[in-house]
């Protein structure tokens, strides 16, 4: 991280986002290497999120420095897609989660999933249970995908969502289906593979996606 802000020293201003400490030393490492820049030129935001929930408030901040911005207002802005962003995901196992010791609070599932999937998120930058449903495969976990993100959000503009994916194409399609059938005037602004580090963690087969309305 320093020979990064190193190199960014024509900058005054440095944001640097990271997945949720709970679930990662990152952020630590990095507030080691900002203290080393010296002065306050490096921001460090801890998104309590992870994978296409970081990279969606990365766009929410460079909107927000198109027009102008302040300090006060990304940071108002991060806080916000703390607290009021949704995100849901569902893998085909818990085993990567387990092995890999990122199974948070969902560790209560653990050796239950037969012929059910988990659908599940990130509070409090930690991984968490909200319900299964029956069925090995998507189509029962999509609808569930549908009822909690029509439940909070409203189909009115500035809805951003971004979806990400471990080796399932097929799901991509029918997420992004899914979206736009229930709020057509969503800003799919995101389609991605999970990076090398969640993605070992999430296993083959994981399908999810990060929503934050303006």
């Amino acid at each position: 991280f320093l020979s990064t802000y190193e190199e960014l020293a024509a900058y005054e201003r440095i944001y640097s986002l990271h997945i949720s400490s709970r679930l990662s030393g990152t952020v630590g490492s990095a507030t080691l290497a900002a203290e080393e820049a010296g002065g306050d030129r490096v921001r460090l935001l801890d998104t309590e999120s992870v994978s296409v929930g970081i990279s969606m408030l990365a766009l929410g901040i460079r909107r927000l420095l198109e027009r102008g911005t302040s300090d006060a207002e990304i940071e108002a802005l991060a806080a916000s897609h703390r607290e009021r962003s949704g995100l849901l995901f569902t893998v085909d196992t818990l085993e990567f989660l387990v092995k890999g010791g990122r199974i948070g609070r969902a560790k209560a599932l653990a050796g239950s999933l037969l012929n059910v999937k988990p659908i599940l998120t990130i509070s409090g930058g930690e991984v968490v249970p909200l319900t299964r449903v029956r069925g090995r495969g998507r189509q029962k976990a999509l609808q569930e995908f549908r009822r909690r993100f029509e439940a909070a959000t409203t189909d009115a503009g500035g809805l951003h969502v971004g979806i990400a994916h471990a080796e399932a194409d097929e799901a991509v399609e029918q997420l992004t289906a899914l979206v736009l059938a229930a709020r057509p005037q969503t800003e799919i602004e995101l389609v991605t593979t999970l990076g090398a580090v969640v993605g070992t963690h999430a296993g083959p087969g994981t399908i999810g996606f990060f929503w934050f309305q303006d």
